[in-house]
C-alpha cells in the first residue's frame, strides 16, 4: 500500500464512530496533507486501517525505498519486515529500538545491519551471559566473521577490533577497555535488563553509548511492568537531551508517597506513543507481519490444593503481618521479614499443586509426545526431576550454557519428552519441537510471562500453540494472573498511545486482590 493509498483510506475512516476518542482526535489534529506527513505519521494510519478495515497482511511502517545489498545467505532468510527494520536503523543513523513483539527474529536484523555496515567496527554486542554463544555463532553463520566473546574481569586479551560479546554483569568492570578501542556500534539485546536507571549496568551502557555513533537496542518488551521503564532507552538513544524529571511528569503521574515518590503511574499515553514511534522505535506485532505463524491460545486450569489448612493459616498469617506493619515497610527489616512471609506463602501453593501437576502431566504425555514446563521457583523442578528422571532435563540459573544447548537439541530432536525451567530459560532458547507449554507458577510481569511463551511459539512453529495455565483455586495466584491482566492492559495500551490508570505496586495489588477475595 503506497501513501497516495493510505491517505483514501484513512480520509474514509476519519469519522467513523469505531473509532475510539484519541483516534478521533489524532486524526482531527492532523493535517491529511502528504507534503507535511512524516513516516510516523503513515505509521498510526496503517495501524488504525489494519485495526478496523482489513485482515491483510499490513506493516506498521513504510517500506523503505531504497534498497540494500545483503551478503546472499541474508538476502535469501531476511523477510520482508525486518529488511524494513533494518531501514528503519538506517533512516535513524543506526540509533534505535528495534521492539518487535518476541520470536519475530529481532537479532538478525542487528547483524544484517553490521553486514552492511563493515566500517561501523569494532562492535560491540551486550547481552544476557546465556546468549554469547548464540550471538557468535549467528553472526559466524550469517556474516561470515568470528566475534570475541569477552569473558569474566580479568584482561587476559585486548578487545578485538572487529566485533566483541559481553555480558551485561561485567560491562562496568571492562567499560574502559572497550572504550579506549573507540568502538563504532553498541547493540544493546534484551535492552529491558537496563530498564532500572539507577543500576550499575545502565550507568555504564548509558554513559558509553553517549560516545558511539551507532547505538542499537534490541527488546521484544521495552515495557515490562509501567511506563517510566522506558525512559532509559530514550535518554541512551537521544545522548542525555531528556530531563528524567520532565518524563516522569509528562508520563508517569508521578504521587508524593510517605517516603518518597512513585513513578509507577501513566498518563498522556498517546503523546508518549508518539514521541517513542517518531523518534526512537520500530514495533511489529507477529498477528500483521507473521501471518502464518500458527495461533496462540490459553487454557486455564483451576485446581485445589492438596494442603488448604495449611495453605489459610500461612495466608491469614501474611494478611496479619501486613495490616500490622503497612507503615513501616520501607524499613529494611520489615521488608525483608514480609518477603520472607510471602514466599512462604507461594511456597504453600507450589506445595499443594504438585501431585495435581505432575499428574496432569503423566495424562498430557499418554496422547503428546513433548511439553515444555514453566515454574518460578527450584523446589518444583526438583520434584518434577525426581518423578519424571530421564524424561527429562532442567534448565535454571546454575545449568551450564552448554548443557542448556544440549538439552534445547536432545529436545528439538525428538530425544527428550520434557523440557523444565524458571526465568533462566527464558530468553535465546528455540523449543519448537513442542507446541504445548504448561506454567505451574507465573511471573509477575506479563511481558515476561509472553516472553517464555514465546520459545515455542515463534519463527519454525507450525503447529497451533497452546498454553496452559494450572491456576490454584482461592490462593494467591488469582491475585498473580489479575495483576498480569492489568499490568498487561496498561503496556499495551502505552505502546498504542491510549491512557489507562496504572496499577499499585505489585505486593499492594497483590495483597488488594487477596483481601478482596477474602471477603467475597
Amino acid at each position: 500500500m503506497n501513501k497516495k493509498e493510505i491517505l483514501i483510506k484513512i480520509k474514509k475512516l476519519k469519522n467513523s464512530k469505531a473509532l475510539t476518542e484519541n483516534e478521533h482526535k489524532f486524526l482531527k489534529n492532523t493535517p491529511l496533507n502528504q507534503k507535511t506527513l512524516t513516516i510516523t505519521h503513515y505509521q498510526s494510519f496503517l495501524y488504525i486501517i489494519n485495526k478496523y478495515k482489513t485482515k491483510k497482511k499490513v506493516y506498521t511502517n513504510i517500506k523503505p525505498t531504497y534498497e540494500h545489498k545483503y551478503p546472499a545467505l541474508l538476502e535469501n532468510i531476511l523477510r520482508d519486515y525486518q529488511k524494513e527494520g533494518v531501514g528503519f536503523l538506517e533512516s535513524k543513523k543506526g540509533r534505535g529500538l528495534i521492539a518487535d513483539e518476541m520470536g519475530l527474529g529481532k537479532s538478525i536484523q542487528a547483524i544484517a545491519y553490521l553486514a552492511l555496515h563493515p566500517e561501523l567496527r569494532p562492535a560491540v554486542i551486550v547481552c544476557p551471559a546465556t546468549l554469547k554463544l548464540n550471538w557468535q555463532a549467528e553472526i559466524k553463520k550469517w556474516i561470515g566473521e568470528t566475534a570475541f566473546i569477552i569473558n569474566g574481569t580479568s584482561v587476559t586479551h585486548q578487545i578485538s577490533p572487529n566485533i566483541n560479546i559481553i555480558n551485561y554483569d561485567i560491562i562496568g568492570k571492562r567499560s574502559a577497555e572497550i572504550m579506549a578501542v573507540q568502538p563504532k556500534v553498541i547493540i544493546c539485546d534484551e535492552s529491558h535488563k537496563l530498564k532500572n536507571k539507577d543500576a550499575s549496568r545502565t550507568k555504564y551502557v548509558t554513559a558509553m553509548s553517549k560516545h558511539i555513533p551507532s547505538v542499537i537496542l534490541l527488546s521484544g518488551s521495552p515495557i515490562e511492568n509501567f511506563p517510566v521503564e522506558i525512559w532509559t532507552t530514550i535518554d541512551i538513544l537521544s545522548k542525555g537531551q531528556w530531563n528524567f524529571y520532565a518524563f516522569a511528569n509528562e508520563f508517569c503521574d508521578p504521587k508524593v508517597e510517605r517516603y518518597g515518590t512513585s513513578y509507577k503511574g501513566a498518563k498522556n499515553l498517546n503523546k508518549l506513543q508518539y514521541v517513542l514511534n517518531k523518534h526512537y522505535m520500530i514495533r511489529r506485532l507477529k498477528k500483521d507481519v507473521l501471518t502464518e505463524l500458527p495461533e496462540k491460545r490459553y487454557t486455564e486450569l483451576l485446581i485445589e490444593i492438596s494442603n488448604r489448612k495449611e495453605y489459610n493459616v500461612i495466608e491469614t498469617d501474611f494478611i496479619s503481618f501486613y495490616e500490622e506493619n503497612v507503615k513501616v515497610l520501607t524499613k529494611k527489616a520489615k521488608k525483608a521479614e514480609f518477603i520472607l512471609k510471602r514466599n512462604e506463602l507461594q511456597k504453600a501453593v507450589i506445595t499443594g499443586k504438585m501431585s495435581v501437576a505432575i499428574k496432569w502431566i503423566e495424562n498430557f504425555l499418554e496422547e503428546k509426545k513433548q511439553i515444555v514446563v514453566f515454574t518460578k521457583h527450584i523446589l518444583p523442578l526438583t520434584m518434577l526431576k525426581e518423578h519424571f528422571k530421564n524424561d527429562i532435563r532442567l534448565i535454571y540459573g546454575a545449568v551450564d550454557i552448554n548443557d542448556r544447548n544440549t538439552y534445547v537439541n536432545m529436545f528439538q530432536k525428538g530425544k527428550l519428552k520434557i523440557i523444565a525451567g524458571n526465568s533462566a530459560m527464558s530468553e535465546g532458547l528455540t523449543m519448537t519441537n513442542a507446541s504445548d507449554m504448561l506454567f505451574i507458577e507465573f511471573a509477575y510481569s506479563p511481558m515476561k510471562q509472553a516472553q517464555r511463551e514465546d520459545r515455542i511459539h515463534r519463527i519454525g512453529q507450525k503447529e497451533n500453540v497452546m498454553i496452559y495455565k494450572m491456576i490454584a483455586s482461592n490462593t494467591v495466584d488469582e491475585a498473580i494472573i489479575a495483576m498480569q491482566r492489568s499490568k498487561n492492559k496498561v503496556i499495551q495500551k502505552t505502546l498504542i498511545g491510549e491512557n489507562v490508570k496504572a496499577i499499585e505496586d505489585d505486593d499492594t495489588f497483590m495483597i488488594n486482590e487477596i483481601i478482596k477475595r477474602r471477603e467475597r
